[in-house]
């Protein structure tokens, strides 16, 4: 078991869990899972597994964190398989390259893992089941639908331009706040009060808030979530201080 880094950009460390003896129709191929983070702990399930199925290759002997290989701003993988063709072997997988859906290995989930996974429906196929039950079928395409939609499209931009600025002294306690919304973003999940990390209060299109009238002498914090289409983009916590008069 070890880091995976951020593996899908929302800004929280994910795990990846080597299981060399694993076995998926091969004898002890092994298997490797990811579990993602968040702000409420660690994924109860795998959010993806990776198989070489190659009997006795014991895929998974030896995870690590590769870094960003490819310079796309997402932590990628490398995998040990000890007996892979008698030698041994270590592979490498960029963070988009993990998709489950990926069925003809480039990267992306496209028209041709669906024509893949047509070619085999209603099959017993090990490398188009996505769900695990030894068979394709519906339950296989609306994992794939899912993922040819959720990433193959962009997350929002963040939000930006906070006003007030972070850190910043207020003197007016009936203050509004806005920001810039990021690109790609269709609403705004708020998060506002005098805790750290600050509660959720509402989700707006609109990019200005009216936190009603604060209190005199209180720092509060800030977020904004910025919600797109498939994704959400989390934003930085920020501060201000209400001024106590002169």
């Amino acid at each position: 078991m070890a880091t995976a880094g951020d593996i899908n950009g929302d800004g929280f460390s994910d795990v990846i869990v080597g299981a060399y003896v694993y076995d998926n129709g091969q004898t002890n191929e092994g298997a490797v899972f990811v579990y993602l983070g968040s702000d409420s702990g660690l994924s109860t399930g795998p959010a993806l597994t990776i198989e070489r199925d190659k009997a006795y290759g014991c895929f998974g002997y030896s995870v690590a964190t590769g870094g960003d290989i490819n310079d796309d701003g997402l932590s990628d993988i490398i995998v040990g398989s000890i007996n892979y063709d008698k030698g041994g072997a270590a592979f490498a997988y960029y963070s988009k390259c993990w998709l489950k859906a990926d069925l003809t290995g480039n990267c992306y989930v496209d028209f041709f893992d669906f024509a893949r996974l047509a070619n085999d429906w209603l099959e017993r196929s090990f490398r188009a089941d996505l769900t695990g039950d030894n068979f394709v079928d519906y339950f296989d395409l609306d994992v794939l639908a899912h993922q040819w939609l959720e990433y193959n499209n962009p997350p929002p931009g963040a939000a930006s331009n906070p006003n007030p600025p972070d850190g910043a002294s207020v003197a007016d306690y009936n203050a509004d706040l806005s920001w810039t919304a990021g690109v790609l973003a269709e609403s705004h999940d708020v998060y506002f009060g005098t805790s750290n990390p600050p509660p959720f209060v509402c989700n707006q299109t609109a990019t200005t808030f009216d936190p009603g009238k604060m209190t005199i002498g209180s720092k509060y914090y800030w977020r904004i979530n910025e919600v797109g289409s498939y994704d959400t983009t989390l934003g930085p916590v920020w501060s201000f201080t209400i001024m106590t008069p002169p």
